[in-house]
């Protein structure tokens, strides 16, 4: 339902917490692959980093105020940062063949 509510622009949707979570992220990026890790407020986001450096991401960049901010930081839609088309978590999933 986050997703569906607003994302930064060619966002992909990997819900977290999730039991496949790592595994979909394997499947679509080597552990050298930077990437940027978001959520609504920055709470899961945190958490999901923290999972993927655990499995040997090191390049990973937590958007800490998430999409909807936090009471001490806005969040990327209060900036005004790119929004639109992003890909679906079932579109992810047919793309990495689970």
């Amino acid at each position: 339902a986050e997703f569906a509510s607003g994302h930064p622009l060619g966002a992909l949707n990997v819900p977290y917490p999730n039991p496949k979570f790592v595994q979909v992220v394997k499947a679509l990026f080597p552990v050298d692959h930077r990437l940027v890790v978001g959520c609504m407020a920055g709470g899961r986001s945190a958490r999901a980093v923290a999972e993927l450096e655990a499995h040997g991401y090191q390049q990973l960049v937590d958007q800490t105020a998430g999409w909807g901010g936090r009471p001490d930081a806005k969040g990327w839609a209060a900036e005004k940062l790119p929004t639109g088309q992003g890909v679906t978590y079932a579109a992810l999933l047919q793309k990495a063949g689970l």
